[in-house]
């Protein structure tokens, strides 16, 4: 009675195999962990009976590379499959979850039966521990959630476990993530800014890089702090900047393993008060004065616009007090910026041409 059964399942599979046009006969998620190599998790279509992904819980782990996906295929009647595709997602669990990213598997091989088709992507080399590391959110349970896509001449087919998706478990301790920054702050003073932060715990931690912008987007290493390597303990550091840029500047710090790995803290703003700049006579005839009080030394860069945004004039000044000739610029208003060696904007004033 057993055999018939076996047997008559068996019959079902190849004869639905055959008449259906098109589809995935089995899903896999490709994955190392902790540099061994290429692991496949199965989806929910499983002919090969690969071990799951769908509820895995990896813990501990050092390392984990989404490195892509695979499909098997087949098609019947004259119908076409086109692509192959792995969606997945990383989120901290009980957090929102953000948009799918897109894997793309493309056409590998024709398999031994007529129809039959892979599609596979083995080197998306996905990071996943730093991608965790980048989100900020420390230590907890991190959630990757996958599905699988064939586009085909007679519709999408997917392995998605019912629209639930499949997912697995991440345990990030201590351990899997470097450094767990609990504070990053600074102070602005006169002539410096200092930076302070905490560590919570630390693991092949080699040293602190501290990079400040003037807009947030161009970075420039300023110093280095050295770290304490491995340690379960709070710890506190600073950072004494002595020629932050004027007006405004952002910090950041670099945490640099002993390996080379790394990873960015969040961004933080400084301020000073905006230096002390006297543009005069106002309105002007023949030349407008500019006054720079308590300037680094250096040069500035002033340009004159007028109210088209087009620029008039646009002139390197270096001294305390410029005379900036005016004379040839037609009656209206006009727009005067002041620009330091950075490229940031430092002054920006409205003056009348009579």
């Amino acid at each position: 009675m057993r055999k018939k059964i076996i047997i008559s399942l068996l019959v079902f599979f190849v004869v639905g195999h055959t008449k259906a046009n098109s589809g995935i006969f089995q899903s896999y998620v490709i994955l190392d962990i902790d540099s061994g190599g290429n692991s496949y998790y199965a989806g929910g279509i499983n002919s090969d009976g690969a071990p799951s992904f769908d509820g895995q819980t990896y813990n501990p782990v050092n390392s984990m590379t989404l490195n892509g996906g695979e499909l098997k295929t087949y098609k019947n009647g004259g119908s076409d499959v086109y692509t192959g595709e792995l969606y997945y997602r990383l989120y901290l669990q009980g957090s929102p979850a953000p948009a799918f990213q897109l894997i793309n598997l493309p056409w590998v091989q024709n398999l031994p039966n007529p129809g039959d088709q892979k599609w596979s992507e083995t080197s998306a080399n996905i990071d996943i521990r730093q991608a965790i590391i980048d989100m900020g959110t420390g230590a907890g349970n991190y959630i990757l959630e996958v599905y699988w896509r064939a586009t085909s001449s007679d519709g999408d087919h997917y392995d998605s476990n019912a629209g639930s998706n499949f997912k697995a478990t991440i345990v990030a301790t201590a351990s899997f993530l470097p450094v767990e920054l609990v504070e990053f702050k600074g102070r602005a003073s006169e002539k410096s800014n200092t930076l302070y932060w905490q560590t919570a715990t630390e693991t092949n931690n080699s040293h602190f890089e501290i990079q400040r912008s003037g807009d947030s987007r161009t970075w420039k290493d300023i110093g280095q702090v050295k770290g304490v390597g491995n340690s379960l303990q709070f710890h506190h550091y600073s950072f004494v900047d002595d020629k932050p840029l004027e007006s405004y500047n952002f910090y950041r710090l670099k945490q640099v393993d002993f390996d080379g790995k790394f990873s960015f803290s969040k961004i933080i703003k400084l301020g000073h008060s905006k230096p002390e700049i006297t543009i005069f006579p106002v309105p002007a005839q023949d030349y407008i004065t500019v006054r720079l009080q308590e300037l680094k030394r250096g040069s500035y860069n002033l340009r004159m616009l007028n109210s088209l945004g087009q620029l008039c004039i646009n002139k390197t000044i270096s001294e305390s007090v410029s005379k900036i000739d005016v004379v040839e610029l037609a009656p209206g208003f006009y727009v005067v910026a002041i620009v330091d060696e950075s490229g940031e904007l430092i002054w920006i004033q409205r003056v009348t041409k009579l």
